[in-house]
């Protein structure tokens, strides 16, 4: 299966904030399935950090 992952998703997966279904993580984690994100993720989590960064601990250079 390919999923399309959210911005919310890809950051909480990046700084271990648990916040995911049991039935997400099991989706996640099966290597059968193909993750994909929008480049649209990276230029989100870029506005995100610029406004707060002391909330958004994601920076874009650590998301590329």
């Amino acid at each position: 299966m390919r999923l399309l992952l959210d911005t919310h998703l890809l950051i909480w997966d990046f700084t271990d904030e648990v916040k995911f279904s049991p039935t997400a993580i099991a989706l996640i984690e099966d290597e059968r399935n193909e993750l994909f994100y929008s480049t649209a993720s990276t230029w989100e989590i870029a506005i995100k950090h610029a406004i707060h960064p002391d909330r958004m601990l994601l920076s874009p250079g650590k998301f590329i």
